[in-house]
């Protein structure tokens, strides 16, 4: 049961805590927005006019049966579906994307409000591609680690709420808050956050350390190689895209299967086309996501991959390449 808090300052949007629960803090204690850059504000009109477009279907679709951004109380506010199906009590959610991939947020708000909203039984996450228009409808049911989830987040939005003061405090990261998300201020933006501001006050880049000297030969190799990398994988995306033009030409005179022989004065060259089926693949993570499929179920199955890493080479203007150090040259 949720208690009264000593200051209730704001309410926190479940769409914000889905994103990020330290962005529903900052929204709990009524600290001030800054509006979104132009081109995040033109990013979430486009998606704001493909979400009217999805709900005018539903409505052809279901008539008075869908309730159209319905508006839900739980803990901290106010949350609001996209749309609720009312029978069989389906909440949707519709997300533009390009990778047409559920991310962990979606599924988030999707689970916040089912686990909310007291008519609906199951979720469904609608993606769609904001330029093809191509759309993936994604089932979505409650599991028990869903529900722990989002009341462990209400849990500490509340503490955030009892570890308020009265007046607020002045601090841009007052005490109670739960930890940010992004590792630096530029990953805000891809959040849409309106409180990067407070929650990077005062935060600095760590600084880059000084490499022995010893390694610059090592160093300017690896710069090199980098370089030599990138011209070549730009070398074969102009040649893959030639040879796609040249198949384009020859795709009509070439039977599937069949080798096409020409023969010419310095030798002749044999060509064969062959098609094959599209495979049918499983988003195993998704369903697992959507609560579809049981992942304890599916142990014997699993396998765990090699660990990666990812190398970040970054040369700067007005830099040159360390001379390498071969020391002493006896001549």
């Amino acid at each position: 049961m949720l208690t009264e808090a000593p200051v209730r300052i704001g309410t926190a949007r479940a769409s914000e805590v889905a994103r990020c629960p330290r962005m529903g803090g900052y929204s709990l204690l009524g600290f001030e927005r800054v509006e979104l850059d132009e081109r995040s504000q033109r990013l979430v009109l486009r998606g704001r006019m493909l979400h009217d477009w999805k709900l005018s279907q539903l409505v052809e679709r279901y008539g008075d049966g869908v309730e159209i951004e319905r508006r839900v109380a739980w803990p901290h506010g106010e949350l609001r579906e996209d749309a609720l199906i009312l029978d069989p009590g389906i909440a949707v959610e519709i997300k533009t994307t390009t990778a047409l991939r559920a991310t962990d947020a979606y599924w988030l708000q999707l689970a916040f409000a089912v686990r909310y909203d007291d008519a609906a039984e199951a979720g469904c996450l609608v993606l769609v591609h904001p330029a093809t228009l191509e759309e993936r409808v994604l089932p979505f049911r409650l599991t028990a680690e869903w529900s722990a989830r989002v009341d462990g987040i209400s849990d500490a939005l509340t503490d955030v709420r009892e570890a308020a003061v009265d007046p607020p405090s002045p601090s841009p990261q007052p005490p109670g808050l739960p930890e940010r998300i992004c590792a630096h201020p530029g990953e805000a933006a891809s959040h849409f956050c309106p409180f990067a501001g407070p929650c990077f006050d005062g935060w600095q880049y760590p600084p880059a350390e000084e490499l022995a000297a010893e390694h610059a030969g090592s160093i300017a190799a690896l710069v090199l190689v980098e370089r030599r990398r990138k011209a070549l994988a730009s070398e074969l995306r102009a040649a893959e895209e030639e040879r796609a033009g040249i198949r384009d030409t020859l795709r009509p005179l070439l039977r599937p299967r069949f080798p096409y022989t020409l023969g010419g004065v310095s030798g002749s060259v044999t060509i064969k086309r062959t098609e094959s089926a599209g495979r049918v693949l499983y988003d195993v993570a998704d369903a697992v996501s959507a609560g579809q499929l049981d992942a304890d179920a599916l142990a014997p199955f699993t396998r765990v991959g090699k660990p990666s890493e990812r190398w970040t080479v970054v040369e700067h203007e007005g830099g040159a390449l360390p001379a390498p150090d071969y020391g002493e040259v006896p001549f």
